[in-house]
């Protein structure tokens, strides 16, 4: 095989970037390796031990005469061919592997091939797992193919389950291919240099996998993942290249702690094992606070053996020219045993590749790790024992993870398995929340979901309203902590939640667990204000933001009308400049709310409850609050536990040297004079519990009351400030010509073609479910779909989101499938429109997404799968779907950019066929998305469109 001129520039131009060779290996030393361009074909003419005599023997005719590859493949067919004769001979019946396809995992056949060499299978063996993790130095082409014999003898002699492979690069890769064909393989890249995974066919099977990209790295460095099966278990493999050179140190720790974040997220009856170059130092560790709960170092499990404690040791290897001695364990293996599943343990770990080859040279400038694990017996996979074991997962996370991020999103509280079939959970309390053409504000529900648990609405304590206000610390990117505030909502429930230091990815999670509740944000900055409200029980009628004077922090007040079982109240949330420093400005904000709060209308009753960052002295500067405003902790009679709502004597969240308790967090009420009035009846602190990761769910207490709220005396339509007098009869003039123009309009239309009454223009935003598009659901025959990939990652996607929400709202299609749709597209639809379920593909920085109308459409299930070789993170994200009880099947893709990626994409859309034509013959299957597809790759005989296949460019069915 040769390496191309091209090939070798293109190492060289790695080796700067990554100097000295091989990942930083001398402390601060520079060495510069010169590419060596090989032009033989020889494949690994040094096989180190005399037992692949007959396989070296091959390589060496191959070296003599380059056109001698169909002598060499007879001599290796007729070696087989003599074995298998004798195995027959002896009664032993074989079933011969094609070496070219994968094959299925589960049949295990009686032979396999390691250098095209029949070996009998240890199928016997099944609780012992192997796993071999091993930086190659593919970027080092001096004697690249005959260093790679040395990996080639070790795989054939300990023939490990899992390979963790770092710095492949093609040509490796190729050979590697070429002589195990009973493995499968996965890698991270396919330029320059890169890191891959192999799985040994007969013993372990490839469920899925994963890229996940550093987004930060700039060596090009990622984390592959591979969920597997090895004899009915499911485990989880990764590996990494984390960033090289000791200046990199703070990447590199960012990228650590991804990795960390990767393994808490898989779900907790799955084990995981990570095995990397990780380049790390012990004090960078220890800079982190050591390994996460849960997360062990392999080789301090094992008792920290000396014989294993250097993986890169240059006192004995000497590949690099190292002028002086450095042993560091830069490879490490971490394993992160299942809580509710078949159980890991680490049986044995060693060293491998310190043998010279007899060019000289070392395999490569590191040692492999060869690890043995002991893997538990299957779990019965009952009913009831599953049902366990999620309820105890969820106990565990605190009722967590995502992200699903998902997320991810990366770093997501909630376990990946939980954001998966977040998914498959809409489509579960849909039916029974936001069924038919009922608006989903509306209370009267018997049942409602929290966290996926069906709960029964508290529908007789009509007078009992519970609010909570809670500053998240979104500025803390530990999203664990997000978990403390899903099982409080589950434990207390409360009607109205008022959040502050909010970010865009817990809005994910809420949307997808929390589906009872409205969701309402300010803006999608870094961080912002929110208000959440249990449709059950509260009922939005109509909410805006008032900006706060302010010149260096953004804020602004976000304001709720609403109604709890038919009394209408205001709810009014915000988060204050801090800073003592501020003190001035601050105050100017809240006397900015203290107004809105007074010029609501007299017959609504207000609660406003936020992080103020007030000091009881600048309070008392302004005389305290204004007359008819009651502080609620004051109204109680100030409650000593319940005084300081930031407490660094007990939280420790923040690395405060000095103790400060203060009552930051307030909640204020106005009663009404003829409405509804609102009582406060007791107060509580909430989230002082520890989570599993150590932390408590925010450096501020959530402060969570009670209140009495009695019958409206005389309920009327209010608007959020009274007009004076002089505008009323003007107002009521435009009412009577706005109703006579209606009550006209319908006479001369059609029934069938027009409405009967246009909607206002806030209902033609949010476009609210209920009776507004009632004529639609006569059209049982008719399905709309519209598909459009939105660019969300281009300048300018905040001001482009308008175009998309008038364009649902003129056509209100029944499913749509977007591509390009960024975190903050996902939480303008959430908070938009109600009555669609909405499925996203990843919590990527972009993904795809899928919208069905609740009351047209009705989910079923919902998948998703990833494309093993995507460089972008694309994927198939796919719906099983009732309309009108015809069930169907929609696909959304988006599949790889780029002219010079146009193979990937072939695979891709092949894999897209492939999924549509498995669907069962009784289900129409339509696929939208955006292809990146030229007319000359489908029309060419290049990818040829399946038979009854169609192309429609129609949005209507």
């Amino acid at each position: 095989m040769e390496i191309s001129p091209a090939s070798g520039k293109r190492g060289q131009s790695h080796l700067s970037s990554r100097s000295p060779t091989g990942g930083d290996r001398d402390e601060g030393l520079t060495t510069e390796m010169q590419v060596v361009e090989t032009q033989s074909k020889s494949l690994c003419t040094d096989m180190t031990t005399k037992e692949e005599k007959s396989a070296g023997e091959v390589m060496k005719m191959r070296e003599k005469d380059e056109h001698s590859e169909q002598e060499s493949a007879s001599i290796n067919k007729s070696v087989q061919h003599q074995y298998f004769q004798s195995l027959t001979s002896q009664g032993v019946s074989l079933k011969c592997q094609d070496p070219e396809g994968d094959g299925p995992h589960d049949q295990h056949p009686k032979v396999e091939h390691f250098l095209g060499q029949p070996v009998q299978y240890e199928l016997e063996d099944r609780d012992r797992l192997s796993v071999l993790t091993w930086n190659l130095d593919g970027l080092d082409s001096e004697d690249l193919l005959r260093r790679a014999g040395g990996l080639f003898s070790n795989i054939k002699k300990y023939r490990p389950d899992v390979l963790l492979l770092q710095e492949l690069v093609p040509e490796y890769l190729h050979c590697l291919k070429k002589h195990f064909v009973n493995y499968t393989f996965l890698q991270g890249s396919d330029e320059d240099y890169f890191s891959g995974i192999m799985l040994r066919k007969s013993r372990v099977q490839l469920l899925h996998s994963n890229i996940v990209k550093f987004r930060t790295t700039s060596m090009g460095r990622n984390l592959l993942l591979a969920y597997v099966s090895f004899f009915g278990r499911e485990l989880c493999v990764m590996t990494s290249h984390l960033e090289s050179c000791k200046t990199s140190y703070q990447e590199r720790q960012v990228q650590l702690t991804k990795v960390w974040t990767r393994m808490r997220e898989v779900p907790k009856n799955v084990s995981v094992i990570f095995g990397g170059d990780t380049n790390l130092r012990d004090k960078e560790v220890s800079r982190l606070g050591g390994l996460p709960e849960g997360i062990c170092d392999v080789w301090e499990a094992l008792g920290e053996p000396e014989d294993c404690r250097y993986t890169w040791d240059t006192e004995t290897n000497d590949n690099k020219d190292i002028p002086h001695s450095v042993r560091l364990r830069f490879d490490r293996v971490f394993l992160q045993a299942a809580r509710d599943g078949p159980a890991v343990t680490p049986e044995s770990m060693e060293l491998i590749g310190q043998e010279r080859l007899s060019c000289g040279y070392f395999t490569s400038d590191h040692w492999g790790i060869l690890c043995a694990f002991t893997v538990g017996p299957e779990v019965p996979t009952n009913k009831s024992s599953c049902k366990r074991r999620r309820n105890k997962r969820r106990e565990q996370m605190g009722i967590n993870g995502g992200e699903s991020h998902s997320e991810t999103m990366s770093g997501q509280v909630l376990d990946g398995d939980n954001v998966k079939k977040g998914l498959s959970l809409q489509g579960e309390s849909s039916q029974s929340l936001d069924s038919g053409a009922e608006t989903p504000q509306d209370p009267g529900q018997q049942t409602e979901c929290f966290l996926g648990h069906p709960v029964q609405c508290e529908l007789e304590e009509k007078d009992k309203l519970t609010v909570l206000t809670w500053n998240l610390d979104g500025h803390d990117q530990e999203l664990k902590r997000l978990g403390g505030l899903f099982s409080n909502i589950k434990k207390y429930r409360p009607e109205i939640i008022l959040l502050q230091e909010f970010k865009t990815p817990y809005l994910r999670f809420l949307m997808i667990h929390f589906k009872n509740y409205h969701i309402l944000t300010r803006h999608f900055s870094s961080y912002f204000t929110c208000i959440m409200l249990r449709k059950s029980r509260v009922q939005l009628l109509s909410y805006k933001t008032v900006k706060l004077p302010s010149k260096t922090m953004q804020r602004d007040l976000l304001m709720a009308h609403v109604k709890f079982c038919g009394r209408e109240l205001y709810v009014m949330t915000s988060h204050l400049i801090y800073g003592k420093e501020n003190s001035q400005e601050r105050l100017d904000q809240i006397g900015k709310v203290w107004t809105q709060i007074r010029e609501a209308p007299d017959n609504v009753a207000v609660i406003f409850g936020g992080d103020t960052n007030l000091r009881d002295w600048e309070v008392n500067k302004l005389g305290g609050p204004p007359e008819g405003i009651s502080d609620v902790w004051e109204a109680l009679g100030k409650p000593e536990d319940c005084r300081y709502t930031w407490d660094m004597e007990t939280n420790d969240n923040k690395d405060i040297p000095k103790t400060i308790r203060m009552r930051l967090d307030r909640i204020f009420t106005r009663a009404s004079t003829d409405g509804a009035a609102v009582v406060p009846k007791n107060m509580a602190l909430i989230g002082q519990e520890r989570l599993n990761c150590g932390l408590f769910a925010s450096d501020h207490w959530g402060v969570l009351c009670d209140f009495t709220v009695k019958p409206q005396d005389t309920p009327h339509e209010s608007t959020c400030k009274r007009p004076p007098e002089a505008n009323v009869k003007e107002e009521e003039k435009k009412e009577g010509d706005e109703m006579k123009k209606n009550e006209e309009e319908p006479r001369s239309m059609s029934n069938h073609d027009k409405p009967s009454k246009q909607p206002s223009k806030a209902a033609r935003m949010a476009i609210s479910i209920g009776n507004l598009f009632k004529e639609h659901v006569e059209d049982k025959d008719k399905l709309t779909v519209l598909s459009w990939s939105l660019d969300g990652l281009d300048e300018g996607a905040e001001r482009r989101c308008g175009g998309l929400l008038r364009s649902i709202n003129k056509y209100q299609p029944d499913i749509i499938l977007l591509q390009e749709v960024i975190p903050l597209y996902l939480a303008v639809l959430g908070t938009y429109f109600w009555n669609y379920e909405i499925l996203p593909g990843s919590d990527d920085a972009s993904s795809t997404c899928i919208m069905l109308k609740k009351y047209r459409v009705r989910l079923l299930r919902s998948d998703v799968v990833n494309y093993p070789t995507t460089e972008m993170n694309r994927n198939l994200l796919m719906a099983y779907v009732n309309f009108y009880g015809r069930e169907l099947c929609v696909m959304t893709s988006h599949l790889e950019s780029g002219k010079e990626n146009s193979q990937e994409r072939m695979n891709q859309l092949r894999r897209v066929w492939k999924r549509m034509r498995e669907a069962p013959d009784d289900v129409t299957v339509i696929f939208g998305g955006d292809t990146n597809l030229r007319d000359w790759e489908v029309k060419t005989q290049k990818i040829p469109l399946p038979v009854q296949f169609t192309i429609s460019d129609e949005i209507h069915f």
